[in-house]
């Protein structure tokens, strides 16, 4: 069924507005009249688009701006329709209270970049200067959504009106900025980057770039055919290379490099492929007429598909050089600050030049994410991103849309943007804030306890501090070595979500070479995967406080249950009065595992600390004649505690002492939003102490990488 739309004034904007919501979105005939009796006799669905209702059918009010020529700051005040944001109301009586046939070409035309605003470094149009963002639909196709609540609203009153929509569409695009990381860049080129890996003592690029040179491993950027096989169900994926000349913001591989002239004709054999006009191509026609001539006689073909580099749009040139060079699809519209829907819609649509007030040649395919806007923009963790994409495909789903994702192939390359930072450049307050947020925060990783355990550390980070990775270090005959150290049983990846093995082994990668021993504890929440190092399985002992007293006695075990009820009978009293200088007296003295003075020194500080900061308490078992008999420490933090060290003498040992400290603590405890960890162990006696309390096990890995010379390896196996 036809769709017939009465208007006075039939003006390109108001024609080009209604074929796009009819004719692009839902897929329904339409025609347009000015003439009133054509109206007033149609017998179908009838919009009428003017100041008073022609006869029944779905009226809607215009706004001023589809009678305009000119380009003026029109005034924007949000509201909801149908639940959904809107702008430009013009009648609360219409069935239709705002003008939306308006309201989707100022968003379509991108009306708000052709008046002054204030770009960002690269003179962009920033997010946060739209009516999207401002409006806050930003990351919805609000377009589309109201084309399809003006369908309903359509059915209500003319039930038979059918559309045919298009279908929902995947398209991802992958951005060569760089082809290869070090090689085919020239001699001049090589040298340059060399240096300035020494230069800023970045010797783990350093070694990349010797070993890429060698041929003894792949140039890191080198993903073409990983990506082949990612991309073989997406047959209509598209490449978008850069070809311009070397500059600040252009650092490709040069198109004369036969190594890069190969590589076209290999992307060229499965996929389309796009020019991605260089920096300063925004306004430059004769820069694209080279650089997409380039391309046109490597691959000996026309090319028709565009994304400009750093999405440099500058309206309406960009297009009109474009249109001129015989480019027919653009894929450049979307933000680099931000995801979502830049012109409010996910339907491909015809871009209208408002300086001619004329459609041009060229179909605008807009794209919703990109990844270093999810990664480095927005910072998320590839969880998060991968979350947030999946809400954005179900939106663009559910009207049919075309979803369009960009990819660039450095990122897809798993070069990291893991970081190696020294002890001194660690900012302590996003460190400390990371651990506070991560899920499996335990307070061995807080930075002031990593100081009191290790005598140095460094670490790995990734995100601003979104996932950090500590690594206690030591020098030994002048090799140098990763170890874990006392009192921290746990350490590891931290982040809010939980890590996938990838990204714990890209991490143990980036751990610099120049350590040749690892020997590393993960935290319970870390599942490695390393074929390259042993991974021994270590256990631990959880027990949920969250209970009462009564639930949690209750599962203590009857060998538990018949040692408190002997060490209350031989007269055993608790208290939290102990001074720390006595528990490390008490724990020196009856020292079940060797420590030294350091070690006594690292467990007193530590003390100090937590008890200072009410994170920590000690409690103390006494026999019936007062005499100090058994004494733990336990610490607290982000809804853990931990029995972090104990000591019993022969008196204590006889009266079970420790039984009922640990009874008492549990019975302090108890109904609380804590775990409380036990250490361990792995010894049988121990383990099975743990347990009768109700304790459950878990495993945690230990991983020891030997990387040692051959004749020092037999020494730590």
């Amino acid at each position: 069924m036809e769709v017939l739309v009465y208007t006075q004034r039939l003006t390109p904007r108001v024609d080009y507005a209604i074929r796009f919501i009819f004719e692009d979105i839902l897929g329904s005939r339409v025609r347009i009249t000015s003439s009133y009796s054509e109206a007033k006799l149609h017998c179908g669905v009838l919009i009428s688009y003017c100041r008073l209702k022609v006869k029944e059918g779905i009226h809607i009010v215009p706004h001023n701006l589809m009678i305009e020529d000119s380009i003026v700051r029109q005034k924007i005040e949000f509201f909801k329709w149908e639940e959904l944001p809107a702008f430009f109301k013009t009648s609360k009586d219409a069935d239709i209270s705002f003008d939306i046939f308006a309201a989707t070409f100022f968003l379509i035309s991108r009306y708000e970049e052709y008046l002054l605003f204030d770009p960002d470094k690269h003179n962009r149009f920033t997010s946060d200067q739209s009516v999207a963002a401002q409006g806050g639909f930003l990351e919805e196709p609000i377009i589309d959504q109201w084309a399809y609540k003006l369908f309903g609203k359509i059915t209500e009153k003319f039930p038979s009106f059918e559309i045919i929509p298009s279908k929902f569409e995947f398209v991802p695009t992958i951005d060569v900025d760089n082809a290869f990381a070090y090689q085919n860049k020239g001699l001049g080129r090589a040298i340059l980057g060399t240096l300035r890996s020494i230069a800023t003592l970045q010797f783990h690029d350093f070694i990349n770039r010797m070993l890429v040179y060698m041929n003894l491993r792949k140039d890191p950027y080198d993903i073409y055919e990983k990506a082949f096989l990612i991309l073989k169900d997406w047959p209509n994926a598209i490449w978008f290379i850069l070809v311009g000349k070397y500059s600040r913001y252009d650092r490709g591989v040069s198109i004369q490099h036969y190594e890069m002239q190969n590589l076209l004709h290999l992307i060229g054999e499965k996929f389309r492929i796009g020019v991605h006009p260089s920096y300063r191509s925004g306004t430059s026609f004769d820069r694209v007429k080279n650089e997409i001539a380039d391309i046109a006689r490597i691959m000996k073909a026309n090319v028709r598909l565009s994304r400009q580099h750093y999405l440099r749009i500058f309206l309406p040139t960009t297009y009109t050089n474009l249109v001129l060079l015989g480019i027919r699809e653009d894929y450049s519209m979307g933000y680099s600050d931000k995801i979502g829907f830049r012109a409010g819609t996910c339907t491909p649509f015809i871009f209208y030049n408002l300086k001619e007030e004329a459609i041009l040649n060229l179909k605008i395919i807009p794209f919703q994410t990109m990844d270093f806007t999810l990664c480095h923009q927005m910072k998320l963790t590839p969880e998060e991103a991968l979350e947030i994409i999946m809400k954005l495909v179900r939106k663009v789903h559910a009207v049919n849309g075309t979803f369009v994702s960009i990819w660039h192939n450095d990122y897809m390359s798993g070069v990291s943007p893991i970081q190696y930072i020294s002890h001194n450049e660690i900012d302590y307050i996003k460190w400390d804030d990371c651990i506070n947020r991560s899920l499996n925060g335990i307070v061995y990783a807080y930075s002031w306890y990593l100081d009191f355990v290790a005598d140095d550390w460094d670490a790995l980070v990734a995100d601003d501090y979104k996932v950090v990775f500590p690594l206690i270090k030591g020098k030994k005959y002048g090799i140098n070595y990763i170890y874990q150290p006392l009192f921290a049983q746990q350490l590891g990846i931290f982040s809010p979500v939980i890590v996938n093995t990838e990204t714990l082994k890209l991490f143990v990668d980036s751990i610099p070479r120049k350590y040749r021993h690892l020997e590393i504890s993960f935290n319970t929440f870390n599942n490695l995967v390393y074929p390259t190092g042993k991974i021994q399985n270590r256990v631990t002992y959880q027990l949920d406080l969250v209970q009462s007293y009564f639930a949690l006695s209750s599962s203590y075990n009857e060998n538990t249950r018949r040692n408190i009820s002997k060490s209350i009978a031989m007269g055993v009293k608790v208290d939290k009065k102990l001074p720390i200088k006595d528990f490390i007296e008490f724990k020196w003295e009856n020292l079940i595992v060797e420590l030294n003075d350091n070690d006594l020194y690292r467990l007193n500080s530590i003390i100090n600390h937590a008890v200072e900061r009410k994170m920590g308490e000690i409690y103390a078992a006494y026999s019936e004649e007062n005499e100090l008999c058994a004494a733990a420490f336990f610490i607290r933090s982000i809804g853990k505690v931990i029995y972090l060290a104990a000591a019993s003498n022969e008196l204590g040992k006889n009266n079970r002492a420790m039984f009922t400290l640990i009874d008492r603590f549990i019975n302090d405890s108890s109904e609380s939003h804590l775990v409380l960890d036990f250490e361990g162990s792995s010894v049988e006696n121990i383990a099975r102490f743990y347990a009768g309390f109700g304790a459950t096990r878990y495993n945690y890995q230990h991983l020891i990488v030997n990387c040692l010379p051959w004749y020092l390896k037999p020494f730590k196996r």
